[in-house]
């Protein structure tokens, strides 16, 4: 008790006097623990029936009794490849129900582990350890092969943008050199779809002794007015088979170069420009490769998402404008291009077996680095292109009898 004691008369406190009791603090009644001894009752090791790697997995059903008398919460801990497919969420006394244990394995051979059943009550726990093994099947082994033919010379469109390609004489006088000891013949428009005719020449053939001159003139085209789309362009030459004998379906295949320093004037999304060239149908589509300014620090124009999406979508690549380098254009060219081998797949592996896919060719592994899987085309790609008589296999796992 604290009592303040006042002077009377207005007379000031003269003295401050407390009386304080000792207080008492009364801790909660501890609650027993209720597992004086083990409350569940199942089997300690389970075989389960044989599975699949990771195609199917099996199950079993094992009873499981609560034998305390009073209930108790479940729950599990697994150890993978086994888990619990199925557990009660509680167990009265004396009661008994089924829990299922199931085996989901990723690799074959004999695999077993520890799992944990967990009893809860009052705020304490148990636990009982179950022993599971198994024995995994592998996957049946599929594989498909192509003897790899002569690669298909390509046909190349080059649609180059008048005003904006660098002074790149020496670069460009680089790549007619190289297309003239290659088997391709080349048209060169501009953005307007004129055809440029060196000598009255539309289609330049590589072979001819004044190829490296006539494709020269022809990079440099007047200065052409209206929309300016690379894509729209190509469409355009397409519908109207310019040149003539380019666009036949028996001609050999095409490829198309876009060479701009500005974006694609085109109205069409990305989607509708990858749907014009087959890329959604599985068929082997048209690629193209971009020179534009894709860098983050280019100065020399207008980056375009769309073409850049547009060439890595149709197998083909894309190089900045700014430091063209027209050795580093033929190289990535030769490797995902011109010379790309396409090994189709009979099915549709599932995404585990992509994973697991392995490729020979005559029967050396091919590292992964060197090739990839297409979703579209159910295919392997092989950018750089083998030998010609080269054995190329495919081997993957497959869930199908």
């Amino acid at each position: 008790m604290l009592a303040l004691l006042l002077g009377c008369g207005g007379r000031e406190a003269t003295s401050l006097s407390t009386d304080l009791g000792a207080v008492e603090v009364v801790a909660p009644p501890v609650k027993p623990n209720p597992f004086t001894t083990p409350c569940l009752q199942v089997a300690r090791a389970v075989t389960l029936p044989e599975a699949t790697a990771s195609c199917s997995r099996s199950s079993v059903d094992v009873p499981v009794t609560n034998t305390c008398s009073f209930p108790v919460r479940l729950s599990s801990e697994r150890s993978a490849p086994f888990g619990v497919a199925r557990l009660p969420l509680e167990l009265g006394p004396n009661a008994t129900e089924s829990a299922t244990f199931a085996f989901l394995p990723t690799s074959s051979g004999h695999q077993n582990a520890s799992l944990q059943l967990v009893a809860q009550a009052e705020g304490f726990t148990q636990r009982t350890t179950i022993t599971l093994d198994g024995t995994a099947t592998p996957a049946r082994t599929a594989s498909v092969e192509a003897r790899t033919p002569a690669p298909t010379p390509s046909e190349l469109l080059i649609i180059v943008d008048d005003d904006g390609l660098p002074d790149a004489e020496r670069e460009i006088g680089e790549m007619a050199l190289w297309l003239s000891g290659t088997l391709n013949r080349v048209v060169v428009s501009d953005l307007s779809g004129s055809v440029q005719r060196p000598d009255d020449i539309a289609v330049l053939a590589s072979e001819s002794p004044a190829f490296i001159d006539r494709f020269t003139r022809a990079m440099h085209p007047p200065r052409s007015s209206g929309r300016r789309s690379c894509h729209e362009t190509a469409l355009s030459l397409r519908k109207q088979h310019q040149p003539p004998g380019f666009w036949s379906p028996d001609a050999l295949r095409r490829t198309i170069v876009c060479i701009m320093n500005e974006a694609d004037q085109s109205d069409r999304p990305a989607s509708s420009m990858l749907g014009q060239w087959d890329v959604r149908f599985g068929e082997t589509p048209t690629p193209f490769l971009v020179v534009a300014p894709f860098g983050k620090l280019d100065t020399c124009g207008v980056a375009d998402t769309r073409l850049e999406q547009l060439a890595l979508e149709t197998g083909g690549f894309r190089e900045t404008l700014c430091e063209p380098g027209w050795g580093r254009v033929i190289e990535a060219a030769e490797r995902t291009g011109w010379l790309l081998f396409v090994l189709k797949l009979p099915v549709t592996p599932t995404v585990r077996s992509v994973e697991r896919l392995v490729v020979t060719v005559d029967g050396a592994p091919l590292p992964s680095s060197f090739w990839r899987f297409d979703t579209f085309r159910n295919a392997v790609l092989i950018p750089a292109y083998p030998e010609p008589g080269q054995v190329v296999r495919a081997t993957w796992e497959t869930c199908d009898d």
